[in-house]
């Protein structure tokens, strides 16, 4: 790998610490701090990057949040809507499956038509192996057997669109 190509993934290994992490380096694993110990003493815009990211640490934490309440009701209030917003996507969720086809009903037509390909199939390659075998005559053959008339009153020629003409002979 070249030096740059280096610097890339070391760059974006920083960038992935900083956001899931934050800029204190206590709280990143301590092979990743390893790992990026030497580049963040190299590169300026990696020493950059860790302050920016020790500000927006240090205004999270210095946050102040609105008086009035205090945090358990604050806390309370919150669980009592997450726990809303879940039911109300349970009923939800209910509603729509009630929209939907039957899952089983699904599945047995889909076996159904598996089945049928499957017997088509079977179909499909006995009539080939018969056909092959020369077990069953061809349709010029079955049709003189048929008509019982002389092989020499049916001649066959093939004509230039590739059908088969029956043409009658007259006797002498």
């Amino acid at each position: 790998m070249t030096s740059e190509q280096n610097r890339q993934r070391d760059m974006e290994r920083l960038r992935y610490l900083l956001e899931v992490y934050g800029g204190d380096r206590d709280r990143w694993p301590a092979r990743e701090r390893l790992s990026v110990a030497a580049f963040l003493a190299e590169d300026a815009e990696a020493q950059r990057l860790l302050r920016e990211a020790c500000v927006l640490d240090d205004v999270i934490m210095n946050c102040q949040l609105p008086s009035g309440r205090s945090d358990s009701m604050r806390l309370n209030d919150l669980g009592d809507r997450i726990m809303a917003r879940a039911l109300a996507e349970k009923r939800q969720a209910a509603s729509f499956r009630q929209t939907l086809p039957n899952v089983r009903s699904y599945q047995s037509v889909r076996a159904r038509l598996w089945q049928a390909a499957t017997l088509m199939a079977a179909c499909l390659v006995t009539g080939i192996m018969v056909g092959q075998s020369g077990l069953v005559a061809s349709p010029v053959e079955q049709t003189s057997e048929v008509s019982s008339l002389d092989e020499e009153t049916f001649t066959t020629s093939l004509a230039d669109d590739g059908f088969v003409i029956f043409a009658e002979e007259d006797k002498i």
